[in-house]
């Protein structure tokens, strides 16, 4: 598997839409370095997360896909003289080949209301390079979902 492009938003410390382009940084080995806090697992673990729908490391995987979600990435709803705090979509998005083939797996979290709580609303689709949609799942309470499993069955 070659990843092309991720795109992040809204996970983790990425707050505003993060691209990185892989095919940029040419065919060889990528090296992702930084400071200590600034983000480089995080980048593993939106790679991990498009794909399988969990993080890397074991240490991690056992986390809840909502955790995922930045803390920062929230708004205040104002409704007549109540306020509260919403959260914000989040978004991986991974171009990626496999046996000379291009995909596309995009992966959203959306905040969705019951009662008085908010509820993670997850979607997850796969398209191929022409953008045809292989596979499409809505289970919002299983992230190794239809979407996982055919990733998994082409790589």
């Amino acid at each position: 598997m070659r990843p092309h492009k991720l795109t992040i938003e809204n996970f983790g410390p990425f707050v505003k839409k993060t691209v990185i382009d892989f095919d940029a940084m040419g065919s060889g080995l990528y090296l992702i370095a930084g400071d200590t806090g600034a983000g480089k697992t995080t980048i593993f673990d939106a790679l991990m997360y498009a794909l399988y729908g969990e993080a890397s490391g074991s240490a991690r995987k056992g986390l809840a896909t909502t955790s995922y979600h930045s803390d920062f990435a929230k708004h205040i709803v104002s409704t007549g003289e109540k306020q509260r705090i919403k959260n914000d979509p989040m978004t991986v998005e991974l171009d990626f080949s496999e046996s000379n083939k291009r995909y596309r797996v995009v992966r959203e979290m959306n905040w969705g209301k019951s009662g008085t709580s908010q509820t993670a609303c997850k979607t997850a689709v796969l398209y191929d390079e022409e953008g045809n949609t292989l596979e499409m799942s809505d289970k919002a309470d299983n992230d190794r979902n239809s979407v996982t499993k055919e990733i998994i069955n082409r790589i």
